[in-house]
Formats: structure tokens, C-alpha cells, sequence
């Protein structure tokens, strides 16, 4: 039986205002069977681009030690306006409240029991306020309470994967975490309550994911978890993501230039793997190493208030990099953090830009955490709030 096909042409026309963008939403809707289709045209829902202040930084150069941070790798926010810091070089977790005060260490390192190590591969924060700490090296989630006392640990034995980068924890309710692991193969949550194994979710199959795994620019399958209960996945060969609800699926498009990959990274890449290959303990990637263009996102984060953040690839930044001792040839490109903000219904709101120094862990209801690097390298854990149009968006 052939599936019906509807569409609908939508425009929206945003009032301007000082700064405001140009161009009004423009959308195309589309429904086949259950799958309903929300395809940005061009323009955004945000009447302005959106505006970022500092208004929280948390370390220094030269201070009280609780301030000086190594290497920052997670963040956790306590759901009261203040956060949860892992600094893997010592290792330790610090607790600041909301207006960036110290609170106290949390646990210490080792492997017992209240105790974890610097390969610890992500943190949140439940409903009730408990930290859960993913341990890699004792296979355990290591849980704390909110004034900071050891909780029970949660052992347990499926095969965490080792191989991804971004979200390892995921909470939804009180007692209850999602990690992130691999299951026959596949990439999965599996789903502990009240330290129980109770259900195995895999992220859903999409075509276009290459067996090779290619370089830097390489086509990849990227993921998040939707507070609501689902999985928006999205494999990055074309701008289309699918929301795969309870109701059917949500798949989100949106129409972006191709970016051609930069000559000179190209070329900087190319000696580097080739340095790979000429040893026999490096592996350099697989496939074709440095396409043409660019894949057009490369990662895929859900905020705690259920908006979509797809990160874009764009046009690198050139920066001075310094080539290890017996190491590859250094690559002195990065890519900057340009992000696209959808609501959970595919409407896209508009895209933001983060300063240079600054990398984004954390995005919340009108706020983003991260990192920012001063001129000596040193970190500072950051808060931004976003204003769009002179209010929150």
C-alpha cells in the first residue's frame, strides 16, 4: 500500500528588531506514515543572533588550590545553579554553589569505595541530587550524595565502550541512570534502577555510516538521549537527524552550504597519517583520509530542557602547535564550536558561535557551561547565559 504523502509549507515571519536577522523561518512539513518530516528552508525562529555573558568564571592563574584546575574533562551541574568539576590531573571532583563559592572535594582518588580514578568518563546528577561518577577503571558508578558523602557503589558487568567521545551518563529520574555502552556490537543505554539492570536500549540503525573509519572529516553516526525517553540520531553524510518518539518519528533537515576542506589542513593531515603508516605502532585511520568537504555536523547534544544542539562543521581556525617528541607532524587547525539550537518539535531556533577559548560541556535552559583557556593556557569553568533580543531565549 502506498503511503500518503502530505505537505505544508509554513512561513514565519519574526518582527525585526536591532540586530535581528533578515530572513523570516521558512519550513517545509511533510508526513509518510508515521514519520513526519520538519525541513528548514532557510531564516530562524530567534529574531536576533544570540548574545553571550560571562556572568560566572570559576578559577585562576596563580591561587587558593580549589581554583587552580590541570585539566578539566566533565562537568556536572547540581540542578541548584552550581556545578561539579573533574579535574583529571589530580584526579579530584570539586563541588562550587551558584555563585561560584567552594564547597568542598568530593570522594578522593583510588579504587575503592567512594573513590575513582583520572579515566573517568562522565558525571551527572539525579533528580534527588545525587552524583553518580562513571569509573572505567573499576567498572563501577561510583555515587555520592548531595553533602557529599560516599553512597553505595554500583557494580556491575556489561561492556562499557571505550571508543566515544561525548555523553557516557544520562539521568532521568531519582535512582535511575542510563550509561552508555556497547551491546553485541551495537552502541546502547543500558538502564540501571536503584542499581538493577532493567532494560538494554540500542541507538536505532540509520544507512550511511561507511565500514572504514576514516579521518577527521570522516561520515560518523552521532547520538544524544531526550529527557522525554528517546534517542535523536543522526548520521552526518547529510544534514537530517530523526527523533524516534514514542508517536512516530521526528526527522529534522535543514539546508547548509558545503564546506570544502581547507588545502592546507588537508595537506598537514595527509603527512600525518602518512607518518602513521610508516609505523608499525601507530594506526593511522582507515579509508579515505581527508575527503573533499566536510561532513555537515559533527555531534549531536540534547539540554536538559529538551532543545537539540547540532554541532556544524565550519571553516577551521588556524593555530601554532608545537610537534611532540617521536610524534606525528602536528595538525595546526582546529575547528571552532558553532552549534545549530532546535526545539524538541524541529523548529529551528538559530545557530550559536562560542568564542575561540571556549568549549562548550554543558547546555542548559538559557545557560551554557564550559572552558574557557587563558593566555597561559590556564582553565576557567564558565558559565554564559544567552540573550536573544535583550531577554533569554
Amino acid at each position: 500500500m502506498k503511503l500518503q504523502v502530505f505537505a505544508l509549507m509554513v512561513l514565519l515571519t519574526v518582527a525585526c528588531v536591532e540586530g535581528s536577522v533578515d530572513t523570516a523561518w521558512e519550513v517545509e512539513r511533510d508526513v509518510a506514515g508515521d514519520t513526519t518530516t520538519v525541513h528548514t528552508l532557510g531564516g530562524q525562529v530567534w529574531p536576533s543572533a544570540v548574545e553571550l555573558r560571562e556572568d560566572l568564571a570559576i578559577g585562576a592563574l596563580d591561587g587558593p588550590a580549589p581554583l587552580v584546575f590541570g585539566e578539566v574533562s566533565r562537568l556536572a551541574d547540581d540542578h541548584r545553579g552550581g556545578i561539579y568539576v573533574f579535574d583529571r590531573q589530580v584526579p579530584d571532583i570539586r563541588h562550587f554553589d551558584r555563585t561560584g563559592e567552594f564547597v568542598g572535594t568530593i570522594g578522593r582518588a583510588g579504587d575503592g569505595p567512594g573513590e575513582y580514578e583520572a579515566l573517568s568518563l562522565g558525571m551527572v546528577v539525579d533528580a534527588a541530587g545525587v552524583l553518580y561518577v562513571h569509573a572505567w577503571g573499576n567498572r563501577s558508578i561510583v555515587r555520592f550524595a548531595e553533602d557529599g558523602s560516599p553512597l553505595e557503589q554500583w557494580v556491575y558487568d556489561f561492556p562499557f565502550l571505550t571508543t566515544r567521545p561525548g555523553t557516557w551518563l544520562y539521568s532521568d529520574a531519582p535512582g535511575r541512570v542510563l550509561v552508555t555502552a556497547q551491546v553485541n556490537g551495537e552502541e546502547a543505554l543500558v538502564v540501571l534502577d536503584d542499581r538493577q539492570v532493567i532494560d538494554t536500549l540500542v541507538v536505532p540503525w540509520l544507512p550511511g555510516v561507511p565500514e572504514e573509519r576514516g579521518g577527521p572529516y570522516s561520515v560518523e553516526k552521532y547520538w544524544g538521549w531526550h529527557r522525554d525517553g528517546y534517542f535523536v540520531v543522526g548520521v552526518s553524510d547529510e544534514y537530517s537527524l530523526e527523533a524516534h518518539r514514542a508517536d512516530g518519528v521526528l526527522r529534522i533537515r535543514r539546508d547548509v552550504e558545503e564546506l570544502p576542506v581547507h588545502p592546507d589542513e588537508a595537506d598537514a593531515m595527509r603527512r600525518s597519517f602518512e607518518w602513521m603508516a610508516r609505523r608499525p605502532r601507530y594506526r593511522p585511520p582507515e579509508g579515505e583520509w581527508v575527503p573533499s568537504t566536510m561532513p555537515p555536523f559533527r555531534g549531536i547534544s540534547v539540554a536538559r530542557d529538551g532543545r537539540i544542539w547540532v554541532r556544524r562543521n565550519t571553516h577551521p581556525i588556524e593555530v601554532p602547535v608545537e610537534a611532540r617528541p617521536g610524534g606525528p607532524p602536528p595538525v595546526g587547525f582546529t575547528q571552532p564550536y558553532l552549534y545549530d539550537v532546535f526545539e524538541a518539535d524541529g523548529a529551528y531556533l538559530g545557530e550559536i558561535r562560542f568564542p575561540q577559548d571556549f568549549e562548550p560541556y554543558l547546555f542548559e535552559e538559557g545557560y551554557v557551561w564550559g572552558v574557557r583557556r587563558g593566555p597561559l593556557e590556564e582553565q576557567y569553568v564558565v558559565r554564559l547565559s544567552m540573550v536573544v533580543g535583550g531577554a533569554s531565549p
